[in-house]
């Protein structure tokens, strides 16, 4: 996902027209009509948009979870990469164990 993508969503979840032109959403965005093209098959592939019969519609609560918790759909685990790491390579995201956030402050024996 891009930005543009995020701007897209936000434009046709406050409009009241569901059968909005893509000519219209790239005039009002100020964006090239192929490039509101690419966003809408991005946010259809996402889950974040539906089209049928040529009505866009924005799935609202998985917008509202992108604009408070976003990773999980803008960075979506890609299976089977390798990274390059000081140490050697790493394995992608379904063969790293999830870290597990740990806080200390001075002087706590908190793990």
């Amino acid at each position: 996902m891009q930005g543009q993508d995020i701007a897209l969503l936000l434009k046709l979840a406050t409009q009241n027209a569901p059968q909005v032109p893509p000519k219209d959403l790239a005039e009002s965005l100020f964006i090239s009509p192929s490039e509101v093209s690419k966003s809408l098959q991005r946010s259809v592939k996402s889950g974040l948009l539906h089209i049928a019969n040529g009505e866009k519609r924005v799935d609202q609560s998985a917008l509202m979870e992108v604009l408070s918790h976003g990773f999980k759909y803008v960075f979506p685990p890609a299976k089977g990469f390798l990274a390059r790491r000081p140490h050697g390579c790493v394995g992608g995201a379904f063969v790293v164990p999830p870290s597990r956030p740990t806080f200390r402050t001075c002087g706590s024996n908190l793990t």
